[in-house]
């Protein structure tokens, strides 16, 4: 099966989740196969600036879903929970301790990170 576009993906962020290894990873992308039966494909991680009462250096992990997983996952638990965020409810509710480099290299293609670039 051919890997979607980015259009065709729902991005993502899982936020203080470590995932530094290639097992961690893994352990990862099977936990959502065994719950969802789709791979998600890890865009990377980066380490959060102090901020919003954090002291930062909080490892966060961007990653994308197939679009047409969104619904299914949206009144999930782990939704719920605050286990991950969409893209942009994580850019409108952290974009202060986002650092600038991770904005443009994960967020890029975000609609809330392009209206954010355009006010500048």
């Amino acid at each position: 099966m051919a890997e979607k576009t980015m259009s065709e993906r729902q991005k993502i962020v899982l936020p203080g989740l470590l995932v530094d290894t290639e097992e961690q990873k893994k352990q990862l992308v099977d936990a959502f196969q065994e719950e969802f039966g789709v791979e998600i494909v890890i865009e990377g991680v980066f380490r959060t600036l102090p901020g919003l009462g954090g002291p930062g250096d909080r490892s966060d992990v961007v990653a994308s879903i197939p679009i047409d997983i969104v619904p299914k996952i949206a009144v999930h638990p782990w939704h719920l929970s605050g286990l991950f965020s969409w893209a942009d409810d994580y850019l409108t509710n952290n974009h202060s301790i986002i650092p600038v480099e991770s904005k443009s290299e994960f967020f890029k293609d975000v609609e809330m990170y392009q209206s954010e670039e355009e006010e500048i």
